[in-house]
């Protein structure tokens, strides 16, 4: 709702048509994303149709759009990540096991990308596989899932009851039953371990933790990955007061504000892990008390 040439309130519609007018000295837009809405994420990014997402059903975008009426500019719509180790069911697999020791490869037997790249480089990589027709998995070994275990108990075998991922004994077993090449598997995990032991990975650039031995011992764990559509960098542009700014004059919109994933401009091109949470609970702290403030 506009009034004197600020927003005034807002109005909105049950499912079942029922009218609400909810008047205020200013709306706080702390809407999220739309990483829920297919036809938005194929508007802005057409490679994603057809994409599941990790977010809640609620992340459809309504806030950006309701901003949109009021003339809000936005920025980086494009840039929306999507999480690279997600199980074909749409679970998120933890990632530490990969920065303890597990490589990804693809159904050649391949490494394909550097398993300490960013989210958004390995969720392209994986796609780009797809794309040629190649599924993509995540691999480790017994003392390579260790840490995991100690930092999450019950999380591997959670995973393993529901078939999300497999144990075998032997790497040759695990190939035949994920459909993978066995010889070029063997011959990458050896080519690997040379890696771990010389620390240092003249094709990926991959680092060597420490704590990383090379993948040796059994029995092995596999994991099919499927990225999902996770974070929406793009959004509202706001001003350094989380206030709404206008397409056409850069100024803002009175009394409107944003903050979190319904804003864009904060991350670029990619979220790093947990950040959207500082940004969530710093600007929605800094929205509040620039409302509180007004009279």
């Amino acid at each position: 709702i506009m009034k004197d040439g600020r927003v005034a309130g807002v109005k909105a519609t049950t499912k079942d048509g029922k009218v609400y007018t909810i008047d205020a000295k200013a709306v706080v837009l702390a809407t999220g994303g739309f990483g829920a809405n297919q036809d938005m994420l194929v508007k802005y990014q057409p490679k994603l149709k057809g994409y599941a997402t990790t977010n809640q059903p609620g992340a459809t975008g309504d806030g950006i759009i309701l901003a949109e009426h009021a003339g809000a500019a936005l920025v980086d719509m494009k840039q929306i990540q999507a999480h690279p180790t997600a199980a074909p069911d749409g679970t998120l697999i933890s990632e530490s096991v990969r920065g303890d020791g597990g490589i990804l490869i693809n159904a050649e037997g391949k490494r394909f990308v550097n398993e300490l790249a960013n989210r958004k480089v390995r969720a392209d990589a994986i796609m780009v596989e797809q794309a040629n027709g190649k599924k993509c998995f995540a691999i480790c070994n017994e003392p390579n899932v260790q840490p995991l275990k100690k930092q999450r108990p019950g999380f591997l075998e959670k995973m393993l009851e529901r078939k999300i991922v497999e144990k075998y004994d032997s790497l040759e077993a695990l190939a035949k039953a994920a459909d993978i090449k066995a010889d070029a598997l063997k011959a990458q995990v050896e080519e690997f371990n040379k890696v771990v032991k010389a620390k240092a990975d003249p094709v990926w650039s991959r680092y060597i933790n420490n704590d990383q031995v090379p993948l040796v011992e059994g029995p092995w764990y596999v994991c099919e990955l499927q990225p999902k559509v996770h974070h929406c960098m793009g959004g509202l542009v706001t001003d350094d007061n989380c206030e709404v700014l206008d397409v056409r004059s850069d100024k803002p919109i009175g009394h409107l504000f944003a903050a979190g994933e319904a804003t864009g401009g904060v991350h670029g091109a990619v979220r790093l892990g947990s950040v959207a949470i500082l940004d969530c609970l710093v600007f929605g702290r800094l929205a509040g008390q620039k409302v509180a403030a007004i009279k």
